[in-house]
């Protein structure tokens, strides 16, 4: 996935996951850049990983949960939600499996 087309998708994962939650924003400049949500104490950033996999790290507060690897966008997207909806960190899966 080129820079462009990741900045595309975050552009549109931030227009599609932002009914529901209190904010959403896009972080970062360039390669680096990453879409954070929130929601009530919860925050989740998603984010590309290498190999076109897609990476959620969410927090409670400040305190991070640990990354979650996931093989697709929507994978990524849906765990995202998913957290800020309640889940707890188990049930999101182990750490670098989708």
């Amino acid at each position: 996935m080129s820079d462009q087309d990741y900045q595309a998708a975050l552009a549109h994962a931030l227009v599609s996951l932002t009914p529901g939650v209190d904010s959403a924003r896009i972080a970062g400049q360039g390669a680096s850049q990453f879409l954070v949500l929130d929601k009530g104490d919860r925050c989740v950033e998603l984010y590309r990983g290498d190999s076109d996999q897609w990476v959620i790290d969410p927090a409670i507060g400040q305190e991070l949960q640990g990354e979650i690897i996931y093989e697709s966008y929507s994978s990524a997207a849906n765990a995202a939600l998913y957290w800020l909806n309640g889940a707890s960190r188990d049930e999101l899966g182990p750490k670098g499996s989708d």
